[in-house]
């Protein structure tokens, strides 16, 4: 089953404030209908396919293009025999992003991936500690012993 996010924001949202109810759920059931059926916050359907998504924002079927153009945070558009409705930011708002994130800190913990470093953490420096003094050398500077061997025969 797919799901659509709600931000707990969106009830503070000036222009679903400014809706009457009844064209905030349809709102809701656009979205919904648009996360089941669309792809990464396009959805496109024939004009005269548009029964499930008038059942979804609990409108008349005859209405729904009006009611689609009277919604915030999207975008309607009528070619030839299709609509296809695209949702500002969908992609910002709906994708789960953290969920590769968490998995790869998952399995470094398991230890079952050796992570090789990103880029931005390779360019940070390493504090090398020496007999005397600790010393600030950056890593792409830090020559390990058997390179230092190496080089002086």
């Amino acid at each position: 089953m797919k799901w659509f996010k709600l931000w707990a924001t969106a009830p503070t949202d000036a222009e679903l404030q400014a809706l009457d109810p009844s064209m905030r759920w349809a709102w809701i059931g656009a979205a919904c209908y648009t996360a089941i059926h669309g792809t990464k916050g396009v959805l496109t359907l024939p004009v005269n396919g548009l029964a499930g998504l008038a059942l979804f924002m609990a409108v008349e079927s005859s209405t729904v293009t009006e009611a689609l153009r009277k919604l915030p945070h999207l975008t309607v558009k009528i070619v030839t025999r299709n609509v296809t409705v695209t949702w500002d930011n969908w992609q910002r708002f709906q994708q789960d992003t953290s969920a590769a994130e968490r998995m790869r800190r998952y399995r470094q913990r398991r230890g079952e991936e050796k992570i090789p470093p990103t880029p931005h953490e390779q360019q940070r420096p390493a504090f090398v500690k020496t007999e005397r003094e600790p010393a600030f050398v950056s890593q792409t500077d830090a020559v390990p012993p058997w390179e230092q061997v190496r080089g002086k025969r």
